[in-house]
């Protein structure tokens, strides 16, 4: 992480703050689509679609929504929440490891797909809004990581007294 940050501001607003919003972003709308998905499945949830096909009862999408894309994107929220606030580059390292990880599925559909289909252009939207955010946290931990943290000097032993 050596250098100087690949921007210095993101929307007129400092790096930490502007990580900080984005986590609060991140948070709300995890919840307004996690919300949204188990109203959706929950008035299906008997044996309409292609994932309750054949099963008398089918709650899978639920689990689903609310366990997978939930948990981790509010976990995700959390990590630049609190990796701005106390300027902790493991949560920012962390977050860019989930986020990772959670990205895989819309390269795949990017890659495998033909670009004609809602699902496709979502996962277009995520990728492109997970790299613009992604350049706001390396940037903003490459700030952290030059001596601009403001933090104190701690030493495991008082100075030596001087007579």
């Amino acid at each position: 992480m050596c250098g100087a940050p690949c921007i210095k501001s993101c929307c007129g607003l400092p790096l930490q703050k502007a990580v900080f919003f984005i986590g609060l972003v991140e948070l709300v709308i995890t919840a307004i689509v996690t919300i949204a998905n188990v109203v959706k499945y929950a008035q299906k949830i008997d044996t309409e679609g292609d994932e309750c096909e054949g099963k008398d009862v089918c709650i899978g999408p639920i689990i689903k929504y609310c366990v997978f894309d939930g948990f981790f994107g509010v976990v995700c929220a959390l990590l630049l929440i609190f990796g701005s606030k106390m300027r902790n580059r493991c949560l920012l390292i962390s977050w860019i490891l989930i986020t990772a990880g959670c990205s895989i599925k819309y390269i795949v559909v990017v890659a495998m797909n033909d670009w004609t289909s809602l699902e496709d252009w979502v996962s277009i939207s995520y990728l492109v809004f997970y790299s613009a955010v992604s350049l706001t946290v390396v940037s903003f931990m490459k700030e952290t990581g030059a001596g601009n943290s403001e933090g104190a000097v701690h030493y495991s032993a008082p100075p030596p007294y001087k007579a």
